[in-house]
């Protein structure tokens, strides 16, 4: 009797799954190639690349311990897993919880148990995801885990404000509103008990307090600009509606307020930097200082045809005797940063061919648009409270800089927010003058010309020159 013919059936092969990938690719249901802060599917195609927020599994936790095991730094990051209620271990097995130093020290004495899980995810995104963006590469976001270790139990602060920034991450990435408000609140609280420490610290800025307060401050250069943008929002919305131009002309000096914030901060940095640049530059955020940049020139056509253009801007104030020679030499020496810093700008600019013939390009170091913020004159922010117009035209050209820069979520809102508060602050007479940085960080100055005429701050109407 025959016997039959049994048939094999091909098994696939088996594979484990990354939780990792951004959303974004998750969405279009393609391999992510969990390149950070942004994948390359999203820069090929433009695309913003949210970190998918993940509950810490054994794996995950692994990710940036593979940098700090390969410096001998793995003792840092340990972490406690949430969902399963036990320690996972990075390559250094007997090495204690970094959650549960914080907890044995007594920094977050005051958070009730129940928090306790929320605070041990909010640690694990941080180190996972939002550190790699306050980073440029890998010894950059090691720096995090070991300045935690080192100076946060002298200086809690630092980890509220690390709680604080990756709660604020959390929340954007959440789907679900109620997720989102509860990070949101979470973040808020973490800040605000953080900013009460260091306010008392930073009064008296010294070799032994130098890296905590750096830290700090490095954490509210990226929670402010993430945060301006609900308020730039939410000023908008005002001006839109306002019937009177009285309350429109508030909302208007409300948005310039808040985007010169944005610049304070940064210039505020100094106040550290200068006096500690050697302390900082030996120290455990080293990386951060270490900058191989050379002179500023532009470094292509398209980087010298730019400086041209930008150039061309100070005729706005040297061809009238409307201002002071004081606010001209201010708006001139800001000028000649941004042309710097335009410059450091296109030659650490990269151009990629990919396999379909498509080219893009990125940075080598995209903190280097930067550079201008803590450059430009301490007056030229008092200008830009002023409304006057000049400086809104120079900070408008500034947006297409940090535009360039992808996947770097605290960032994302912040060119279209200078450009749209400038453009309400020029008003349509000399709204034109935009034209350029508009196109490059996309924003419709249509959008501004639609509402009845209102004041726009000083009546000084503005050249157009035609290389702008």
């Amino acid at each position: 009797m025959a016997t039959p013919t049994s048939t094999s059936v091909p098994t696939r092969r088996p594979h484990q799954k990354s939780r990792l990938g951004c959303a974004t690719c998750k969405k279009r249901r393609i391999k992510c190639d969990q390149t950070r802060p942004s994948c390359r599917n999203c820069v090929k195609r433009g695309l913003e690349c949210c970190i998918q927020p993940v509950i810490p599994n054994d794996r995950s936790l692994t990710d940036v311990s593979k940098y700090l095991a390969q410096e001998g730094l793995s003792r840092v990051l340990v972490l406690s897993n949430p969902a399963s209620g036990r320690d996972t271990p990075a390559p250094s097995p007997s090495a204690p919880s970094l959650l549960n130093i914080i907890l044995h020290d007594g920094l977050l004495q005051d958070v009730p148990e129940t928090l306790q899980s929320r605070l041990r995810h909010s640690l694990h995104h941080f180190f996972t995801a939002t550190s790699a963006t306050l980073a440029v590469d890998g010894p950059s976001q090691a720096a995090w885990p070991e300045a935690m270790l080192r100076l946060a139990s002298g200086y809690p602060f630092i980890i509220h404000g690390v709680l604080a920034l990756a709660s604020l991450h959390l929340s954007r990435c959440m789907v679900d509103e109620t997720e989102k408000k509860t990070h949101f609140t979470t973040a808020t609280e973490q800040l605000n008990k953080g900013l009460i420490q260091y306010r008392k610290e930073i009064q008296s800025v010294k070799e032994t307090n130098a890296e905590a307060l750096f830290c700090f401050s490095t954490i509210a250069s990226s929670w402010v600009p993430a945060t301006v943008d609900d308020e730039i929002q939410g000023l908008l919305c005002a001006w839109k509606h306002c019937t009177h131009s009285a309350q429109r002309q508030q909302a208007i000096s409300a948005m310039a307020y808040a985007m010169t914030k944005v610049l304070r901060i940064y210039r505020g940095v100094l106040i550290i930097l200068t006096p500690h640049w050697y302390t900082l530059n030996q120290g455990v955020f080293g990386p951060f200082m270490k900058k191989e940049w050379a002179k500023a020139i532009p470094a292509s056509a398209v980087g010298t045809e730019t400086d041209d253009k930008l150039r061309a801007l100070e005729s706005l104030w040297t061809n009238t005797s409307t201002y002071p020679d004081a606010y001209s030499e201010i708006l001139s020496s800001a000028l000649e940063k941004l042309r710097e810093c335009f410059a450091l700008v296109s030659q650490l600019t990269m151009q990629t061919r990919h396999a379909d013939g498509t080219y893009s390009t990125s940075l080598a170091d995209w903190t280097s648009v930067f550079v201008w913020m803590t450059q430009l004159p301490l007056e030229f922010c008092s200008l830009l409270e002023r409304q006057v117009p000049e400086a809104w035209v120079i900070y408008a050209h500034y947006a297409m800089l940090p535009a360039k820069v992808k996947g770097i979520w605290w960032l994302e809102a912040m060119p279209s927010n200078i450009v749209s508060t400038a453009a309400l602050v020029l008003g349509e007479e000399n709204m034109d003058l935009l034209d350029w940085p508009a196109r490059c960080v996309g924003v419709e100055l249509e959008s501004f010309r639609k509402s009845p005429p209102c004041s726009y701050g000083p009546s000084t109407t503005l050249a157009v020159t035609d290389s702008v």
